[in-house]
């Protein structure tokens, strides 16, 4: 079993306006085709936004197109900050994140989630 890296806790609603500052990877997108069976349904999508307050810490703002937004403080399992150079890696974290989110359900909290 493969020990995870990073882990995502809740965060207040934040305004990034205000003394954050984008990361050097800005941003996640996925998608999820709708099923075959349901032409119907549009595309899952979801984009995660990642800012670092004045203090370093990496902050993340989850959007999905059925209009849900979450909000996560991002850490290293041990509770430290993410690392500059480590932001490629936590983007593929974030990538498989989102894609068990939708599977799971955009309108819930994450139970796979600290």
């Amino acid at each position: 079993m493969k020990v995870k890296k990073f882990r995502l806790d809740h965060a207040d609603a934040f305004d990034a306006r205000r003394g954050f500052r984008r990361c050097t990877l800005p941003e996640i997108g996925v998608s999820v085709p709708a099923p075959s069976h349901c032409s119907w349904l549009p595309d899952t999508k979801a984009k995660a936004y990642f800012w670092r307050n004045r203090k370093g810490g990496l902050f993340v703002r989850v959007f999905f197109n059925e209009g849900y937004t979450y909000h996560f403080h991002a850490k290293l399992t041990n509770g430290k900050t993410i690392p500059t150079e480590d932001m490629e890696e936590f983007g593929e974290y974030i990538a498989d994140f989102l894609w068990e989110w939708i599977l799971e359900g955009v309108d819930d909290w994450p139970e796979f989630c600290y």
